[in-house]
């Protein structure tokens, strides 16, 4: 199967395990959202997941003082067109 791969990344403060932790569990698709939380990352991971029918890979990492990278790919066949 062909993948399509993107990386975003930036070099802010970065996370500790703990916070990055907390933020993969937030991953989960059928948790509801924390209005005072911030939903930026949970939702585009929620909006790729429900389009690309779980034909989605995605992780994050995160270093204190280093920044945060987030990788994805979808299947290239998912991206054409739907019926």
């Amino acid at each position: 199967m062909d993948w399509l791969h993107f990386l975003v990344s930036d070099n802010g403060a970065g996370m500790d395990e703990k916070q990055l932790k907390a933020l993969r569990d937030r991953l989960d698709i059928n948790e509801k959202p924390d209005p005072g939380k911030s939903v930026g990352i949970v939702n585009v991971y929620k909006r790729l997941y429900l389009y690309y029918e779980g034909h989605l890979e995605f992780t994050i990492s995160s270093k204190i003082s280093e920044g945060t990278c987030v990788k994805f790919r979808i299947s290239y066949e998912r991206t054409k067109p739907r019926p």
